[in-house]
């Protein structure tokens, strides 16, 4: 009996999303086209090589889907809470007291804990994607003296943007983000508890823990969107090792990405007035 057809459904994603736009389609058309490149025949070492590729980018995707997911479901159960807490569903007083009647804590320290880790093993996950192109970033996760002759050896291979774009992802956040995640998986962290102030005769605010300097959930979501633009600007730049000349890849304005799949990147040829995309530092990559 033939094995039917299946559909399955991994995500309420679709392709008009920036996640799945850039970092499923554009990738995997990128890598389509770096990866012809590698092997222009025949058409079986085409299709291992690529295959190849898919097995280390297919790690960082799934993390990557997990941190978003976790940061997503942080969000919305802190800003339902505070909600709750604001309008007094969840708040009962009694003379000299007052008790919420649903706490978020647990389920806070989980998903907080799920961010660090899944979006670390996304992070160290892209050295395999890299070194697919022959490119080398391991020192970006080693000590300080590490970090810097890995950085020197890119710089003398030619690398600097991507030299620079490292140092400044690591300088705003990668290092502590990741020394955030040892202390929750070998130091015992745990996200203390949300803080209630009574600010009136019948009203209480919630104060919701903090994590780097950042109340817990809004820490959750820049890190997923710090996540996916490391993901995507570190990626394309090593696929770019493969571009087949003399064409370029330039950075299509957001005014002009299709609304249905609005990918970042095209091909040009040089001579088009349009400057070759290099990776920049920049917070407001990813804004969903």
């Amino acid at each position: 009996m033939r094995t039917p057809f299946r559909i399955v459904k991994v995500s309420d994603d679709g392709s008009s999303s920036d996640f799945v736009a850039r970092l499923v389609f554009g990738i995997l058309r990128l890598r389509e086209d770096a990866v012809r490149h590698m092997c222009p025949s025949p058409e079986e070492d085409f299709l291992r090589k690529r295959h190849e590729f898919d097995d280390v980018y297919d790690p960082v995707l799934s993390a990557m889907r997990a941190t978003r997911g976790a940061a997503k479901e942080l969000t919305e159960i802190a800003s339902s809470h505070i909600g709750q807490v604001d309008d007094g569903t969840i708040v009962r007083f009694q003379p000299r007291v007052f008790q919420i009647t649903q706490g978020i804590d647990l389920k806070l320290q989980e998903l907080a804990g799920r961010v660090l880790i899944q979006a670390v093993i996304a992070l160290k996950a892209v050295q395999s994607v890299t070194a697919f192109f022959g490119l080398d970033i391991g020192p970006f996760f080693q000590n300080a003296a590490n970090f810097e002759r890995g950085m020197l050896s890119l710089r003398a291979a030619g690398h600097g943007a991507l030299e620079g774009y490292l140092r400044a992802a690591r300088a705003t956040w990668t290092e502590r983000f990741i020394n955030q995640r040892t202390d929750v998986e070998h130091n015992g962290w745990v996200l203390p508890p949300v803080d209630y102030v009574q600010v009136g005769p019948t009203s209480v605010r919630a104060h919701i823990p903090l994590v780097c300097d950042l109340a817990v959930h809004v820490f959750a979501r820049l890190s997923a969107r710090r996540l996916q633009a490391f993901v995507e600007n570190t990626v394309v730049y090593a696929i770019t090792q493969q571009m087949l000349e003399p064409m370029i890849l330039v950075e299509i304005p957001r005014s002009e990405r299709r609304t249905e799949l609005p990918e970042r990147f095209d091909y040009a040829l040089p001579d088009r007035g349009r400057p070759e995309w290099c990776p920049v530092y920049d917070d407001n990559d990813f804004l969903e």
